[in-house]
């Protein structure tokens, strides 16, 4: 083949090439997270936290949906073996509510018993149950029996005798909480020293505590 005709040719394969119709441009999808907003630092591929950067195929938003996903999947973990552990733990029973004394029974009383009668019973009481009238060879249960039952009937007489710690043991109160005990003397040491102290007007109006 001579030169022009290879010239030629070459030439007509560059004119079909230029005939072909070319391909047109896929329509590519929208960016995630809406319009492309401004980008005022120069960054590529979105814009100041609005748009996420999709530069490589890369997605903040999607990043932060996925870590909310976990941690919400993590607090449910917890929460579950929370509620295993505690099904597995045996159900502590509350303490039996403590019985509380009647001391009007002790001293055979009604619960009306006038102050006179409280302490004529506890006399009758402690006479029948003193340990020295209970002591005798070879009856050494009955001395102990005689000994629990004057403590519970002293202690009887103590509580119904006193007004104020008779009125909270008929509303209920345990007057027998160590508590309630303690706050019981301290009211009644300061209601003794309030009556204890004695005012004395003198000649320029002071007045002087007497004891």
């Amino acid at each position: 083949m001579q030169a022009h005709e290879r010239f030629r040719s070459f030439l007509h394969r560059d004119v079909v090439r230029e005939a072909e119709p070319k391909p047109k441009p896929r329509p590519q999808p929208p960016p995630q997270g809406g319009p492309k907003r401004p980008n005022p630092g120069g960054f590529p591929g979105g814009g100041g936290g609005g748009g996420g950067f999709n530069g490589g195929g890369f997605n903040f938003n999607a990043g932060a949906g996925q870590r909310q996903q976990r941690q919400q999947s993590q607090q449910r973990w917890q929460q579950q073996r929370q509620q295993q552990w505690q099904q597995q733990q045996p159900r502590q029973r509350p303490p039996p509510p403590k019985k509380r004394r009647d001391y009007y029974a002790i001293l055979n009383l009604k619960r009306d018993a006038t102050d006179r009668q409280v302490k004529k019973a506890y006399h009758a009481m402690a006479r029948k149950w003193h340990p020295d009238k209970n002591r005798a060879p070879g009856q050494e249960e009955r001395l102990e029996k005689a000994e629990r039952n004057f403590k519970l009937i002293a202690r009887a007489y103590e509580v119904l005798s006193d007004k104020d710690t008779r009125a909270a043991y008929d509303d209920g109160v345990d007057v027998d909480d160590s508590k309630w005990q303690q706050g019981h003397n301290q009211r009644r040491e300061r209601e003794e020293a309030r009556k204890n102290v004695r005012f004395q007007g003198g000649a320029d109006g002071n007045f002087r505590q007497r004891w």
